[in-house]
């Protein structure tokens, strides 16, 4: 049996390499475990370094010279990384944002899908936000979209923790838009404790103020800061909810941990009234949706609602999330993508060999 050859460029931050342990991203960890899971995937790095020096485009080249890859998946959709004669997947995680290389991107998407593009998104969110986009800008829907892929699967091995030590925890980067500390600023005046799990972003002078504003938390509001993964899982365990405090996500990774581990979700809803994570969820009851303005009441009474469920209704939880994002069904899923690309490469070189043979 012939193996299969798949090139994997990846663009890396912060020091972040594919073969460490730390995981700066959602993206990182998706790649990590393509190259995990998946035969044939042969991973690029694309440093810093690389971007600043505008050789992005000829590392892939010589990638694609060295290695003969039977297609590319792209987890950007930055043209010199999917510009490239070769088949190529693009799975799309762009969430609701709005800047010029992206609105770009969509104008020509369209063309793109229709000269071979597979493209992926990840949430019925996501695509109505970009669909809406297209129409704006085009006045045509996007067209050919090929289907959904999570971004993330569950290992199995998830447990839901008898004791509970907070009532609230959010994970997410010192960033506005990830706006973590949203947590505690609705938490304190209802009097409920909160955790703030968070990793500084790389462009710290940048967010500077927004840091400094978030260092008078109380005691009852805890920030942990750039602390182990397992740590952050464990403490993610023991609480009673998790806040989802983007509305902007295209698919939640740490809303699915939260509930793997029968800890439900409070969702901060987008201008649909709605959130990407609602589709992680294997139940409407193991979510609730709320406004960034959320009321007192009613936020203290969903919080205490989900604060008493029983260490049996978190298993629940738990063994009904990892059923649904079963890392084999995850990986059946990614195998058939790339047959799919590869069945239509054939297709298009029988094509070929018939027209000009």
């Amino acid at each position: 049996m012939i193996q299969r050859k798949i090139l994997l460029p990846i663009k890396t931050n912060n020091g972040f390499s594919l073969t460490s342990n730390h995981i700066s991203g959602g993206i990182e960890k998706f790649a990590k475990q393509l190259i995990e899971n998946i035969d044939g995937i042969i991973p690029l790095e694309i440093t810093e370094e690389d971007r600043k020096q505008r050789r992005t485009r000829q590392k892939i080249e010589r990638a694609i010279l060295e290695y003969n890859p039977d297609c590319l998946i792209a987890n950007d959709f930055d043209n010199s990384i999917i510009g490239h004669d070769i088949p190529t997947i693009l799975i799309f995680h762009v969430g609701d944002e709005r800047y010029i290389a992206l609105t770009e991107f969509i104008k020509s998407l369209n063309q793109r899908i229709s000269v071979g593009l597979h493209i992926y998104f990840v949430s019925n969110e996501q695509l109505r936000f970009h669909n809406e986009t297209c129409q704006r800008l085009t006045g045509e829907e996007l067209r050919g979209i090929k289907g959904f892929i999570d971004s993330s699967y569950c290992e199995g091995n998830e447990a839901a923790a008898e004791d509970i030590i907070s009532h609230c925890t959010t994970i997410g980067r010192t960033d506005p838009q990830k706006n973590p500390f949203l947590c505690h600023k609705l938490c304190k005046p209802i009097g409920v404790s909160s955790v703030v799990i968070t990793t500084l972003h790389k462009d710290i002078d940048r967010y500077r103020d927004y840091l400094k504003k978030n260092e008078h938390w109380n005691p009852s509001q805890i920030t942990f800061r750039d602390i182990a993964y397992d740590n952050t899982m464990e403490i993610l365990s023991k609480s009673g909810s998790y806040m989802s405090t983007c509305p902007l996500e295209s698919w939640g990774i740490t809303a699915m941990e939260a509930l793997a581990r029968g800890v439900p979700l409070l969702l901060v809803k987008n201008k649909y009234d709605s959130h990407a994570s609602t589709e992680i969820a294997a139940s409407e009851n193991h979510y609730e949706l709320i406004d960034k303005n959320e009321k007192s009441e009613r936020l203290k009474d969903i919080i205490y609602k989900f604060n008493r469920l029983t260490y049996e209704e978190r298993v629940i939880i738990s063994d009904m999330t990892k059923e649904k994002h079963h890392k084999l069904k995850w990986i059946q899923k990614i195998n058939d993508v790339i047959d799919m690309r590869l069945s239509d490469k054939k297709i298009i070189n029988n094509f070929l060999k018939n027209l000009f043979f």
